[in-house]
């Protein structure tokens, strides 16, 4: 007994520290003076050298390879086409992105994107792993990975740096944590948001003990409302966006899934309501967006400024993405190299009207087709959209 519970403890002191360590290496550790600053700053002087960087994303690629087979194997015999499985097409995407990366490499090589890109994934599939194994405690595994994450950025919010006069609205700072980039903070602060709400449906309906279940909602409900905190003064347009959608695609799961639990069809959802109700949602924005674009309340005033021709924001974004689709019907197959895209919108794509090519970044789906083709943007795409379309997805377990 003591033996499992020292087992256990560890597992999760090491998810813990690895989860602590894709959140906040780059931005805290690196900085720090002590024996995990300097470790850490070693770690990144190995992956941009040009000369140790291969051998880094060549373990990467060995994990990968015996992830995903571990992956098809315990995939769901309904998912064994290999059109319709999302683990096919993510493995096409890493493989394009690779190949992208081999063809440039004296200039993809001083880059970290791409060391980014894969470590991200297979750390994902590694923790996907552990978490599915065939045990007792099977479903604690999967629970653990996605409380850790929660608390991990409820507790980043109450960390943030000193006044940031980089970032402002209106005089106003935009919160930006430890990773200095409101926009960044705010989609991890949506992140947290989505999944504190999907844990406490999953608690609502999976627990047994009373004391328990109050508990556990009350204790997501709370980290919710301080990462939505986070969210609100982020001022990330794109971030409450994305929140919001991801709020709607929970609850029209959790809906289904209660259409398809009731004996009867549901008198309350299906789809000429469902229809009503997005027909309604959208009229209520566009008049929302002319009849308070200018309001003088900053969050509402930040929200419908993009209705306002006077905002460069927006502006200076479109410009940007036009330039994107420039770049990526130049050179579509393989794009222009992982690191390089800002250097050569610069240089050839950005309109005289924008200062600095930084906008170039703010999409992160034109950043993957400028840096490795379209192709390896279609594989991520198809892979996005078949992961949250199947319901036995492993890959969305």
């Amino acid at each position: 007994m003591i033996r499992r519970i020292t087992v256990a403890a560890l597992q999760l002191g090491a998810l813990a520290f690895s989860l602590a360590a894709f959140l906040f290496a780059g931005e805290v550790w690196k900085t720090s003076s002590g024996l995990i600053g300097s470790a850490t700053r070693e770690l990144e002087a190995i992956f941009l050298d040009s000369t140790t960087q291969w051998m880094v994303l060549l373990c990467l690629g060995f994990y990968f390879i015996a992830f995903s087979i571990f992956e098809l194997r315990s995939s769901p015999g309904g998912e064994s086409r290999p059109v319709g499985n999302p683990i096919l097409w993510q493995c096409a995407f890493v493989a394009l992105a690779l190949l992208g990366y081999v063809i440039g490499y004296s200039k993809s090589s001083n880059s970290r994107a791409t060391l980014i890109v894969s470590g991200t994934i297979v750390f994902g599939k590694a923790v996907s792993m552990w978490a599915g194994r065939k045990r007792s405690n099977s479903e604690s595994r999967r629970v653990w990975p996605i409380c850790l994450l929660i608390f991990l950025l409820a507790g980043s919010v109450f960390w943030q740096k000193e006044a940031n006069t980089t970032f402002q609205y209106n005089g106003v700072s935009r919160w930006s944590g430890v990773w200095g980039y409101p926009n960044l903070f705010g989609l991890l602060m949506g992140l947290s948001l989505v999944l504190s709400l999907g844990m406490a449906i999953r608690i609502w309906h999976a627990a047994s003990n009373r004391i328990w279940k109050i508990a556990g909602i009350f204790l997501y409900l709370v980290s919710g409302l301080i990462v939505a905190f986070g969210l609100f003064n982020s001022f990330s347009r794109g971030a409450w966006l994305s929140a919001a959608i991801g709020v709607i695609y929970l609850t029209c799961v959790l809906l289904k899934n209660q259409k398809e639990y009731s004996s009867g069809r549901s008198a309350f959802w299906n789809r000429r309501t469902g229809m009503q109700i997005v027909v309604v949602v959208f009229a209520l924005t566009i008049l929302g967006f002319w009849q308070f674009r200018f309001i003088e309340w900053q969050p509402a005033r930040r929200v419908f400024s993009a209705a306002n021709v006077n905002d460069f924001s927006w502006r200076n974004r479109i410009a940007a993405w036009t330039g994107a689709i420039q770049m990526m019907s130049d050179r579509p197959f393989f794009g222009f190299g992982w690191g390089k895209s800002e250097a050569a919108y610069n240089e050839k794509y950005r309109p005289p009207q924008i200062e600095n090519g930084a906008a170039i970044q703010m999409n992160d789906y034109f950043m993957l087709g400028i840096s490795a083709g379209v192709p390896a943007l279609v594989c991520f795409l198809v892979y996005v959209g078949l992961s949250l379309r199947s319901p036995q997805s492993t890959v969305r377990s």
